[in-house]
């Protein structure tokens, strides 16, 4: 069983692979960091939670790269989720924008690919927390697909491979420090836009992440945690319906099937609780994605006697950036699917 759970995890984590390794299609554009950042902190102050002080230093009035700002938001989610897990006890994390030159020092360093070196100033955007930092003798593997320094079941070892392949499309280098017990440093270096492609940026809106399509079911009876995550979730841009319990849940399900594309629902619930619902959920439709959240621990090897099987758990308290990171991944599969031309008969990827 153990043989067969992990080919599953394989396959799922081989389609993360290609998300990062395939030449995007998304288009790049003039992208001030400066009023991006300021309207990103909003956001991710939210996401990485009370018990972090998250510090953003911005240094320039302006800073123009040609960029994708759904990569870039997708980079700076990976970069912050990792600075978080980090700190499980509190701590800081601060992000700093600036002006950097491309020197002699940094060619020497290799972090550009030779057909790559910049001619003229680099945005230099770091994310630094002071959190348990990472061992030197892996430090120079961190991004090698599927290697991760966290524990087993809690890392995929695919974020930061996908940042460094997302930070390539950008023509820009990444390189991290970091000390065991004292925290970890990661530098982000991006070509500045050049003064004639300035004057046609001027004027242009800001171009912030499209809003994410989707909608996902929300079933949680904690009135308090429902409210705070369905917000946060649809300020990012889901379509989000939130119910009370596994009843509520259903008829919910019923009225919205063909739409709704995520289910996530609490383990423990009063009328129908979550094992109920899954089940009617799966008679009606095998193929909705579907995430347990609960407080009480599994049994041996991550399952629960009578427990449906479901694409993921989420343990108890919640995290919101747990839940959209978790959220990504599995659409990934989703649009993997759609864009491969499969007719649904497919591998239900992390489900177990």
């Amino acid at each position: 069983m153990k043989i067969i759970d992990q080919a599953k995890r394989a396959g799922a984590l081989v389609q993360q692979i290609l998300d990062f390794s395939r030449k995007s299609m998304l288009e790049h554009k003039p992208l001030d960091l400066v009023p991006f950042l300021k309207e990103m902190s909003k956001l991710f102050s939210r996401i990485i939670g009370e018990h972090i002080q998250l510090n953003w230093n911005i240094r320039d009035t302006r800073s123009v790269i040609q960029g994708n700002p759904v990569q870039i938001q997708q980079i700076l989610m990976n970069l912050l989720c990792n600075a978080k897990d980090a700190l499980p006890a509190g701590g800081a994390i601060i992000v700093t924008l600036d002006r950097f030159a491309f020197t002699e020092d940094i060619k020497k360093k290799g972090y550009f690919a030779p057909d790559q070196e910049p001619t003229g100033p680099l945005a230099r955007l770091t994310i630094e927390d002071n959190g348990v930092g990472i061992p030197k003798e892996v430090l120079h593997r961190v991004f090698e697909p599927f290697f991760t320094t966290k524990p087993v079941g809690k890392g995929t070892g695919l974020g930061l491979a996908q940042v460094y392949g997302l930070v390539q499309q950008h023509k820009g280098a990444v390189y991290i420090e970091s000390e065991a017990g004292k925290g970890t440093r990661v530098t982000l270096l991006f070509p500045l836009i050049e003064t004639a492609a300035l004057e046609a940026y001027e004027g242009l809106p800001l171009e912030l992440p499209e809003a994410a399509k989707g909608w996902i079911l929300f079933v949680e009876d904690e009135e308090e945690v429902r409210k705070i995550i369905a917000k946060t979730l649809e300020e990012m841009g889901y379509q989000i319906l939130q119910a009370r319990n596994g009843k509520e849940a259903l008829e919910l399900f019923q009225e919205h099937q063909k739409e709704i594309e995520l289910i996530i629902t609490d383990v423990v619930m009063p009328e129908m609780d979550g094992r109920e619902l899954v089940k009617r959920i799966r008679s009606l439709d095998p193929r909705k994605k579907i995430v347990f959240t609960t407080g009480y621990p599994m049994g041996k090897e991550g399952t629960e006697e009578g427990l449906p099987e479901v694409e993921k758990i989420l343990y108890k308290p919640l995290h919101v950036a747990d839940i959209i990171k978790t959220i990504e991944e599995l659409r990934s599969f989703t649009e993997h699917r759609k864009e491969g031309g499969t007719d649904g008969e497919t591998d239900t990827g992390n489900r177990r």
